[in-house]
């Protein structure tokens, strides 16, 4: 297909997310972003974005909000012990120098 110079080969969009909704993100501490840049995008697939969106009547904006929320909605956040566990697992066989030797020979070498 040509590139179309109205729709450009980037695509940007402003996701603009209600605070309140993740408001339990921001006591937690996690920096939720207001906006999400989509750069250098496919000429092809901004159109087929469009037309997907047109399809369903909203606009592009809210066409990738939604395709963002139904390809993450099945996916579950990893928990932090969970991970933890995970990576004591892994490293489980390996030499560990003990905390007071990396600091000891740290302080040795000035």
């Amino acid at each position: 297909m040509r590139h179309d110079p109205e729709l450009g080969s980037s695509f940007i969009v402003d996701a603009i997310y209600d605070t309140r909704s993740h408001r339990s993100c921001h006591e937690k501490g996690t920096v939720v972003s207001k906006s999400l840049h989509v750069r250098n995008l496919d000429p092809e697939l901004i159109v087929r974005l469009k037309r997907r969106a047109a399809r369903h009547g909203r606009s592009a904006e809210a066409e990738h909000r939604e395709i963002l929320r139904q390809a993450l909605a099945g996916e579950d956040e990893a928990d932090f012990f969970e991970l933890a566990a995970k990576l004591r697992a892994m490293t489980s066989n390996r030499q560990h120098t003990p905390a007071e030797t990396l600091q000891r020979e740290g302080r040795d070498e000035r």
